[in-house]
C-alpha cells in the first residue's frame, strides 16, 4: 500500500473532484495536514482514510453498487485496494509523469465526467418547462437553485422557498432587489412544475464540489456566447494557461476580459491546491458585459471566492489608473473584434502601436502588458491569426513587442478545442521586464497542435498528461520537438513570424518541411476570410431587410 499520496490521488480513490479536496482543507480543521516532499504535498493514506469514514457520500452522488449510508473512506479504500491489485499484476511500465502541481485536474484521461446523466435530465427538465417560463427567468431560477446546494441551505423540493432563493441570488451580486421581487412573483404566478425542477437541480449537483454546478453553469455561457461576442472558456484550456504561469498565493491575479469567471477560479484552485495554508487570494476580474458579471460573480461564489481580496467589476468602471497594479495576467478576450468600449478610458499606454481598427488583437496583448507590474507574467488566449499578420500595424506590433523581449513564449494549441468557435488558437507567454534585468534573448516556441483527444464529434480536449508534457516543454524540461527556445535574431530572419510549427526540430535537429507550416499559415488565413465573409453576409442580410421595410 503505497503511504503517501497526493491531493490528485485522494480525488481520484474518493471519487471526487480535486475542487472537493481544496474545500474540505478549508473549512475542515481535521483534515490531516500534508507534509512537504520533493514531489510536492503528501498526504498519510491511514490519515486520509480515517477522515473519509466520518462523511457519508450524499444519496446524489452514489456510483453503482454502492448504498444509502455509505461513506468517501469505503469508496476510498475499495479504490485503493484496486490500484493495489493492478499493480500486483500489471507488468511494469513506465514511471508516470509528475502531475504535481495539482489543481482541478481530472484523475485519468479516460475518466468520463462522475455525473453526467443527472446533469442531462436536469437540462431535458428545462427544456420540458421553457413552454411554461421564459428563459432568462429560468436560468435565473435554476442558478439561484445552485447556489443554495453550495452556499446556501441546501433547498429540499418538497420544501422550496423561491423567496429564499431569489434573495441568495441578490445577496451574490447576482440580482437587484427589485429584480428578485420580480423573479418570485413571476414564479409564484405560473403554472413551473418548481418541485421537479428543484429535484432536478439537486440531483445534478453534488455537496462535496462545484462539478455538477460548473457543468450547468457552462452550459447557460455557451447558450449566451453569441449574444454577448465571448466565448467559453473550456476547462481544459484554463488548466493549461493557469499551470503555464504557476500562480502563488502572494501573486495579485487579474483577467481583464474575464467572462464568467473560470480563468479566475481555475487559478484561485491552483493556489489553494499548492499552498500549505491557503489563505484569501487576491484577484480581480472585468466583465464587458452586464450578464457576464452576473454569471461571474456566481461561479465564484460557487468557488468560495467572495472574500476581500476578490472583485469582480464591469470593466466600463475601471479606474484610470490601473496601470502596474498585476502580478500575474491571464485572460481569453473576444477574437478578432473591435476594441471593447473601456479601451480608452483606462488611461493605459500602447508603447507597440495601434492596433487596426476594427481587430482588437494586438489591443489586448498590450493591454495586459501594460497591467503587469516589473517582473509580473501574462498568458492571453489569441486567435492564431496574430502569430503570422501580414497587416502592416499588426506585423509592427509584433516586431516591436518581439525586439523589447516582452514575448516569452508561444503555445500553439490543436484545433476544436472550443465549443463554440473553430478559430485556431495560441497562448502568448508575455512579461514585463524588471528594473537592471536584461529581457530574455529568445522565444520559448511550443506546438501542441497534435495533442488532444476527441471526446466529441466536433470537439477536443488536452488531457492532464498533455497538460504536464506542455508545462514540462514551457520549462524547457520536455522532450526535444515539442518545445524548442528560439532566438530573436532567427525570429526577426523570418520576417518576425511565430508560428511554432516553423520552428519546431526532429529529434536531430533537422526543421521540420517548410510545406508544412505554410500550409498551416494558409489556413489560418482561410479561417479569417470565411470570418470576414460571414460578417459581410450579415451586413448584406440587415441592409436587405432595411430596403423590405422601405417598401412596406
Amino acid at each position: 500500500m503505497t503511504e503517501q499520496l497526493s491531493a490528485t490521488d485522494i480525488a481520484r480513490l474518493a471519487g471526487v473532484k480535486q475542487a472537493a479536496i481544496s474545500n474540505w482543507r478549508k473549512r475542515h480543521r481535521g483534515f490531516p495536514a500534508p507534509t512537504r516532499t520533493p514531489a510536492g504535498e503528501r498526504y498519510s493514506v491511514e490519515a486520509v482514510a480515517g477522515w473519509l469514514d466520518q462523511r457519508r457520500i450524499p444519496a446524489n452522488a452514489l456510483l453503482a453498487g454502492e448504498n444509502a449510508g455509505d461513506t468517501f473512506g469505503a469508496r476510498f479504500r475499495a479504490n485503493l485496494a484496486g490500484d493495489a491489485r493492478r499493480s500486483a499484476t500489471d507488468p511494469p511500465a513506465h514511471p508516470a509523469p509528475r502531475l504535481e502541481p495539482t489543481f482541478r485536474a481530472k484523475p485519468s484521461t479516460a475518466t468520463p465526467r462522475p455525473r453526467p446523466d443527472p446533469v442531462r435530465r436536469l437540462w431535458v427538465e428545462l427544456d420540458h418547462q421553457r413552454g411554461r417560463f421564459g428563459y432568462d427567468r429560468l436560468r435565473d431560477l435554476v442558478l439561484g437553485l445552485l447556489l443554495a446546494n453550495h452556499v446556501g441551505n441546501p433547498v429540499e423540493p418538497e420544501h422550496l422557498d423561491v423567496r429564499y432563493v431569489a434573495e441568495l441570488l441578490t445577496r451574490h451580486g447576482y440580482f437587484a432587489p427589485e429584480q428578485a421581487v420580480a423573479l418570485t412573483q413571476a414564479i409564484t404566478s405560473s403554472e413551473i412544475d418548481i418541485r421537479g425542477l428543484a429535484y432536478a437541480v439537486s440531483t445534478a449537483v453534488g455537496t462535496e464540489d462545484a462539478l455538477g454546478s460548473d457543468e450547468i453553469l457552462d452550459g447557460f455561457v455557451a447558450r449566451d456566447d453569441k449574444r454577448n461576442a465571448e466565448f467559453l472558456t473550456p476547462e481544459s484550456v484554463a488548466r493549461t494557461v493557469v499551470a503555464l504561469l504557476e500562480p502563488s498565493a502572494d501573486d495579485r491575479i487579474l483577467d481583464p476580459c474575464c467572462g464568467s469567471g473560470s480563468l479566475l477560479v481555475t487559478a484561485a484552485e491552483y493556489v489553494r491546491s499548492n499552498t500549505r495554508q491557503p489563505s484569501e487570494i487576491w484577484s480581480t476580474g472585468w466583465a464587458l458585459h452586464e450578464d457576464s458579471l452576473r454569471l461571474a460573480k456566481l461561479r465564484a461564489a460557487l468557488h468560495g471566492m467572495t472574500g476581500d481580496r476578490s472583485s469582480l467589476v464591469l470593466a466600463d468602471q475601471v479606474s484610470s489608473s490601473v496601470s502596474g497594479v498585476a502580478d500575474v495576467v491571464l485572460t481569453n478576450p473576444p477574437f478578432n473584434t473591435g476594441g471593447p468600449r473601456f479601451a480608452n478610458q483606462t488611461g493605459l499606454n500602447r508603447p507597440f502601436g495601434e492596433p487596426p481598427e476594427g481587430n482588437f488583437n494586438f489591443g489586448w496583448l498590450q493591454l495586459c502588458l501594460e497591467l503587469l507590474k516589473p517582473g509580473g507574467r501574462a498568458a492571453v488566449v489569441m486567435a492564431n491569426g496574430s502569430l503570422s499578420s501580414t497587416h502592416a500595424a499588426e506585423k509592427a506590433i509584433r516586431q516591436g513587442m518581439v525586439e523589447a523581449g516582452v514575448v516569452s513564449g508561444i503555445v500553439a494549441l490543436p484545433r476544436r478545442l472550443f465549443p463554440t468557435t473553430s478559430v485556431p488558437v495560441c497562448v502568448w507567454l508575455l512579461s514585463k521586464p524588471a528594473p537592471g534585468k536584461r529581457p530574455p534573448s529568445s522565444v520559448v516556441m511550443v506546438d501542441a497542435t497534435e495533442l488532444g483527444t476527441t471526446v466529441a464529434s466536433a470537439r477536443r480536449e488536452l488531457t492532464t498528461a498533455d497538460i504536464l508534457r506542455i508545462t514540462e516543454a514551457w520549462h524547457g524540461r520536455a522532450e526535444r520537438g515539442l518545445g524548442v527556445p528560439v532566438s530573436i535574431a532567427e525570429i526577426r530572419a523570418r520576417g518576425y513570424r511565430l508560428n511554432p510549427a516553423i520552428y519546431r526540430k526532429t529529434t536531430a535537429g533537422v526543421e521540420l518541411s517548410a510545406a508544412i507550416s505554410e500550409v498551416r499559415d494558409l489556413r489560418v488565413r482561410l479561417s479569417e476570410l470565411l470570418a470576414e465573409v460571414s460578417r459581410a453576409d450579415a451586413e448584406a442580410e440587415r441592409q436587405l431587410d432595411r430596403i423590405s421595410s422601405w417598401n412596406h
